[in-house]
């Protein structure tokens, strides 16, 4: 999987000042902490995961803006630790 633009993985430590990512990226993290494939409708994939109330949505763009990882973050309730733990195995 790559990044779009040649991302410095230092950067994304500081989520304010984060690239966007490719989609297969957060799809890779979100799999990696149990969420699994339920459908895709148009461009969005939906992900589920039990303890989970709602479902997250990854749009399938080639460039997803950091303001919309956030809300993946909230919704699966993941900490940015984690996310970073799964980025290392992501690249």
């Amino acid at each position: 999987m790559k990044l779009s633009k040649n991302v410095d993985f230092n950067q994304l430590k500081h989520l304010k000042s984060c690239p966007p990512l490719h989609w297969k990226i957060p799809e890779c993290i979100f799999e990696k902490d149990g969420f699994v494939f339920e459908r895709q409708e148009s461009s969005h994939r939906v992900y589920v995961k039990e303890g989970v109330a709602r479902p997250i949505i990854i749009p399938t763009y080639k460039d997803i803006d950091r303001d919309i990882i956030l809300g993946l973050m909230r919704t699966a309730t993941m900490t940015r630790e984690k996310v970073f733990e799964f980025l290392s195995k992501c690249r």
